[in-house]
């Protein structure tokens, strides 16, 4: 009884290491929707792009792909956290059953591998800073 509580307590604790990185993902998107409001929508984009367009025209396009990159990056680091704290979630579960020293070693490993995406959100935060739409 006493091994399945524990076995129960690990699961839930890594399963919080899931749900931060979907907290991290949503506030990406509040600040990028923050950042998106503050699009002039009455200008049109012309066919072709000449250095003669307009500087406000150019600006929004280089904040749309700023924008594109920030999401981009704030996802594909938590994806990579999720599928790295799933796999040495999943074997220090394993590693805790055959020998219970080796929680401590795998906790760290599990902690690091969950900053890939904190790191990830930080990138995120300071290139949608840096985004100038007007």
């Amino acid at each position: 009884m006493w091994l399945q509580n524990k076995v129960n307590i690990i699961s839930y604790m890594f399963g919080h290491f899931i749900h931060s990185l979907g907290m991290y993902g949503v506030i990406t998107a509040v600040f990028l929707q923050i950042k998106f409001s503050g699009l002039k929508t009455e200008v049109h984009s012309p066919l072709v792009l000449t250095p003669q367009t307009d500087p406000l025209i150019m600006n929004s396009i280089r904040g749309g792909w700023a924008l594109f990159a920030s999401g981009l990056t704030a996802g594909l680091s938590n994806l990579v956290s999720g599928v790295a704290v799933g796999i040495t979630g999943s074997s220090c579960a394993l590693g805790d059953a055959h020998s219970s020293d080796l929680f401590v070693r795998m906790l760290m490993i599990e902690i690091c591998a969950s900053v890939i995406g904190l790191y990830g959100l930080i990138v995120a935060i300071v290139s949608i800073g840096d985004i100038q739409m007007t």
